[in-house]
């Protein structure tokens, strides 16, 4: 009789390191992006725009000197986002009220075991020290419940429909926002 495999095990804090990108990343997180959403992420060159444009929003998770997850974002005034142009960090300001997640991604090999929710932790308490009113995102629906846990919202269907796929709207509202 064939046994369940084991559930992986937690990554401890003492062994994952969350980071700040720096321009050598870019390979990797490439490659994660393209491994995770399946040739459909972002293109290398987008990438690339959101590691010099908005560093500050970028986050990676290192487990042995390597690259193996990385949270990105803009921050823009509006609410809306349904546009793809946003994804090239057009209208993005530092100083814009709304943080927008754009990838959360992690290695395969190691997904299931507290990496993207330590990027996703790191990510909103950046939000919350820069004082943004919330943290948006576009995700797949077997996602929503995830994202749920730290305490987003479904907001609605999404009109966009990159990678031919559904997507969901989902916000977080930050404490001291008056939204």
């Amino acid at each position: 009789m064939a046994t369940e495999p084991a559930a992986p095990s937690r990554i401890s804090g003492a062994d994952l390191r969350i980071r700040r990108v720096s321009p050598g990343d870019l390979e990797a997180c490439f490659e994660i992006e393209t491994i995770c959403f399946e040739g459909a992420g972002a293109t290398r060159n987008r990438i690339g725009r959101r590691i010099r444009k908005y560093p500050e929003g970028f986050l990676v998770a290192e487990l042995g000197g390597a690259v193996v997850g990385f949270v990105n974002s803009g921050a823009f005034e509006s609410e809306d986002i349904s546009d793809e142009s946003l994804k090239d960090l057009v209208g993005h300001n530092p100083t814009g009220r709304h943080l927008v997640l754009f990838s959360l991604v992690v290695h395969p090999r190691v997904q299931k075991r507290g990496v993207a929710s330590e990027l996703l932790e790191r990510i909103i308490e950046q939000a919350i020290v820069e004082g943004k009113d919330s943290v948006l995102l576009d995700c797949r629906e077997h996602l929503i419940r995830f994202y749920q846990r730290f305490g987003f919202a479904y907001r609605a269907v999404s009109p966009a429909g990159f990678g031919g796929h559904k997507w969901y709207e989902m916000r977080l509202q930050l404490a001291g926002s008056l939204q």
